[in-house]
């Protein structure tokens, strides 16, 4: 247990963290924010890939949701760093 737990720390947090820095210098937070709602469907994709899991209707709306979020953020005009209020 406590090996799993060492592994999970160390591999896949850390390398989360690493390639949210090198998004985060390549493009703006906001950006890089909105992606991150992709790791639940990378994880639930994954799990249903290499462990058999079934995924259900409730998970098809929810990533048809996640990928209607990124396209509105990803095409949305305008200033979108700018403060809410601003002049």
């Amino acid at each position: 247990m406590w090996l799993g737990l060492l592994y999970i720390v160390l591999i896949p947090t850390t390398l989360n963290y690493l390639i949210n820095t090198w998004a985060v210098a390549r493009s703006t937070p906001s950006l890089v924010a909105a992606y991150t709602t992709l790791q639940p469907l990378a994880a639930g994709s994954l799990a249903a890939l290499f462990l058999g899991e079934r995924m259900g209707w409730p998970q098809a709306v929810g990533g048809l949701l996640i990928a209607a979020g990124l396209w509105r953020v990803s095409t949305a005009s305008g200033d979108r760093d700018a403060p809410a209020g601003g002049t």
